[in-house]
């Protein structure tokens, strides 16, 4: 992100580098994503080695669903950190604390612990991008 922060000080458009990030990471995410929830048994197989694990194949799907999100909350944060948004921390600490707090009340299952952290970074990142929309309609 030091592209767009140059992009930044010097007043350029910036938002065509942030729009070609999020293509270049959600790209690859639906699609992983969707072949995870198509043949999760076969990824299993594949990276963990044991059929053991067969059991939580229902689940490898929505966990590539939340690190999805994770990783366009990962950009949204780093594109906005770049642009000198810095209170940004407030939101994103409230959110790993709920997030921590959610899953150390709610954590018999790896269900609770997925939907805890995937409603937690789908809340911050609508916040995020309801902010970045804010910001910019303002300038």
């Amino acid at each position: 992100f030091t592209l767009i922060t140059q992009k930044y000080e010097k007043k350029e458009k910036y938002e065509n580098t942030l729009f070609l990030a999020m293509l270049l990471v959600l790209a690859p995410s639906i699609l992983l994503t969707a072949l995870y929830s198509i043949y999760p048994q076969f990824f299993i197989e594949f990276f963990l080695k044991k059929v053991e694990y067969f059991s939580l194949s229902g689940l490898i799907g929505l966990f590539g669903i939340f690190i999805s999100i994770y990783s366009v909350l990962t950009i949204i944060t780093n594109f906005l950190l770049s642009i000198k948004k810095t209170n940004i921390v407030y939101p994103v600490a409230m959110g790993a604390v709920l997030q921590g707090v959610g899953i150390w009340f709610f954590h018999s299952s790896f269900f609770q612990v997925i939907m805890i952290s995937l409603g937690c970074s789908a809340l911050l990142l609508l916040t995020l991008i309801v902010y970045y929309l804010k910001i910019r309609r303002s300038n």
